[in-house]
């Protein structure tokens, strides 16, 4: 179970669907009618089973979760981004989980060092989400099959946005209709098409802005992404850079060694304090238009990447990215 069916809870059914019996339970109707291996919450029948089920693998919480443990069902935290921010995890819902399953050692330290989490029921396995990008990024079929490479594309995925007023003339923010104007001039000037693809909660939890999504389809050189016919998951592998100032997307570029251009952009919450996945010496955010044309410049110059190498390694360290399904049923077998 999840806030969606994405990441890390797909790429498990998938890689292990002929290993167990998985149901995926969800409040939305629609997609439980429409989906063999998908239960709908709001049903005693699909309760009842989930109460006599060995084991709830969730990206988030789990309602009612004391009253599950006391019928002796298994619970583990399969993970659904990384802690970008320092907060207080002494009284983490985490901690209810059997088990926590973490991206990286980077992520593991950040937990118990900068938020205080007291649980030993962490383990290092890494994300599921990001062995599947690998193996595609390592298969040439699948490229030739999934990814039409006509045009060189850019995707611009920032992380939630705040509608605060005083944002909408920042120089760099979404919905700033003279930013995303100045991206379409200088995504045409390097040769590329910019895909836009706002977070999750801009444009499923609210209406993405009708003056930004209106200048997009308008623009020679933007594309909204839902006007794509290609699946979301393989945006990551048709676009050649990536645009994003506080999103943890950008480790799926990272882990396949693409150039990534961050953006000082506007928080969401001016008081997030960041963690060193966002804040650290080898990520050089951009402050001023000239400071993106600039990146885009060196990338043209020098398409070696932007000093990706060594983040690449603060936060994955040695992983080995192939045998992350292995250490996810080791964890299993083991409970």
């Amino acid at each position: 179970m999840g806030h969606s069916y994405y990441g890390n809870l797909d790429s498990f059914y998938l890689l292990n669907k002929n290993n167990y019996e998985i149901k995926y339970l969800t409040f939305e109707k629609i997609l439980a009618d429409d989906i063999s291996h998908f239960s709908y919450y709001i049903n005693l029948k699909n309760i009842i089973k989930l109460l006599n089920c060995k084991l709830i693998i969730s990206s988030h919480g789990i309602l009612f979760h004391r009253l599950i443990r006391y019928k002796n069902v298994k619970t583990i935290n399969i993970g659904h981004g990384v802690q970008t921010s320092i907060s207080d995890l002494s009284n983490s819902y985490q901690l209810l989980f059997d088990e926590v399953w973490l991206s990286s050692d980077l992520d593991k330290e950040i937990m118990i060092e900068d938020c205080g989490y007291t649980g030993r029921n962490i383990h290092v396995t890494g994300y599921l989400i990001h062995q599947r990008l690998y193996e595609n990024h390592m298969n040439k079929n699948f490229y030739q099959k999934q990814i039409d490479k006509s045009e060189n594309y850019i995707l611009y995925a920032p992380s939630a946005c705040s509608f605060n007023a005083d944002n909408f003339s920042h120089p760099l923010f979404l919905y700033n209709l003279d930013f995303l104007s100045k991206l379409d001039t200088i995504v045409e000037k390097f040769n590329y098409k910019l895909i836009v693809k706002p977070h999750i909660k801009d444009f499923v939890t609210k209406n993405f802005d009708n003056k930004a999504s209106e200048f997009i389809r308008k623009s020679k050189n933007l594309i909204y992404f839902k006007d794509l016919q290609i699946e979301e998951y393989n945006l990551n592998f048709l676009a050649d850079i990536l645009l994003t100032d506080w999103s943890s997307i950008y480790l799926n570029f990272i882990l396949r060694d693409k150039n990534i251009i961050f953006l000082n952009s506007p928080k969401i919450d001016n008081n997030y304090n960041l963690s060193k996945f966002l804040d650290n010496k080898f990520i050089d955010r951009c402050e001023t238009f000239d400071d993106i044309s600039d990146k885009f410049q060196k990338i043209k110059d020098n398409p070696t990447r932007l000093n990706t190498a060594n983040l690449k390694y603060l936060i994955f360290r040695d992983l080995n990215f192939l045998e992350i399904n292995t250490n996810y049923n080791t964890r299993l077998k083991s409970i």
